[in-house]
């Protein structure tokens, strides 16, 4: 079985560069970023990410993270918290 990253801040810079090793690694990766997921430009697609906008700066961003955390159950073996604020 795959293990499971979570990397907060992931549409540019480290938290970009991590996700895509991380998945060339064989991690299933799940991303959090500012960027609308259609806006979204990785690197990285398919089965092994899972993108939710997430504004932490915003009550109501990390709920709605929550709630699609709870909703897909995936079980977090690494989390890397690169948001900036």
């Amino acid at each position: 079985m795959n293990k499971t990253v979570l990397i907060t801040g992931c549409t540019q810079g480290i938290g970009k560069y991590l996700a895509i090793r991380f998945h060339s690694d064989g991690y299933n990766v799940i991303g959090t970023g500012l960027a609308k997921k259609n806006e979204l430009s990785m690197d990285i697609s398919g089965a092994l990410c899972r993108y939710y906008e997430a504004d932490f700066s915003d009550q109501t961003g990390i709920e709605n993270l929550i709630a699609g955390l709870s909703t897909d159950n995936p079980r977090i073996d690494v989390l890397i918290n690169n948001a900036g604020l």
